[in-house]
């Protein structure tokens, strides 16, 4: 993305929690915790948004869902508009929108027409392992932070279905597949907003270890 898009982008994660955020708020992100969220939310700390880890996983996306198209043969459509939840202080910005059979577009200008999304994501190849929390293909067996990323999509969206492709070591890709968990994003949304007005708002860290 140019910088001005960027620079929005960046300006836009400020204004809430998006579906990545949530699993480090509740301490299932191994590699953010909640006091990295506060940081960046209270404009503590700038977070890295174009380092070499980030280009790779943005050049895969798109890689990901055309692979994600041939093994399906459902076609996907980008959707860059800032989704916000009227209610909770979640925000996304969801990969792709899968086009419904028959249908020409996923959306229209900001209106979504399909009741299914994709998200894309890139995994080592030690992801693969024995202790691994990817299940098989055809599953819903993801790690912890991407099935909160999704139920978040879910909700700031109102599909009832949403994919998960995962290119595993560059050489395996699996598809997963979730049903819509309202009783989840209840929790999820009373988690954020919670979250947000006693860290955020109040402008107070969160605990050293999480409670949550």
């Amino acid at each position: 993305p140019d910088g001005t898009t960027q620079a929005k982008f960046t300006a836009d994660r400020l204004t809430g929690l998006g579906g990545s955020d949530l699993g480090a708020i509740l301490g299932l992100n191994p590699y953010r915790t909640p006091h990295d969220v506060w940081l960046e939310k209270t404009r503590r700390h700038t977070p890295e948004v174009d380092g070499i880890h980030l280009r790779h996983g943005q050049w895969n996306e798109q890689f990901i869902a055309d692979e994600y198209t041939r093994a399906t043969g459902l076609r996907t459509q980008r959707y860059n508009a800032l989704l916000r939840h009227p209610e909770a202080p979640l925000i996304g910005h969801v990969d792709r929108l899968i086009i419904p059979e028959g249908a020409k577009v996923a959306s229209y200008k900001t209106e979504i027409r399909t009741d299914r999304g994709l998200e894309c994501k890139t995994a080592s190849a030690f992801a693969a392992g024995r202790d691994s929390e990817w299940g098989p293909s055809g599953t819903d067996q993801v790690p912890q932070s991407y099935l909160l990323q999704v139920a978040a999509y879910q909700a700031l969206t109102g599909c009832p279905r949403w994919d998960l492709a995962a290119l595993i070591g560059n050489a395996d890709l699996r598809i997963y597949h979730f049903a819509r968990d309202l009783d989840l994003e209840g929790y999820l949304l009373e988690e954020a907003s919670r979250w947000w007005r006693d860290y955020v708002i109040a402008d107070t860290p969160p605990p050293p270890s999480s409670e949550l």
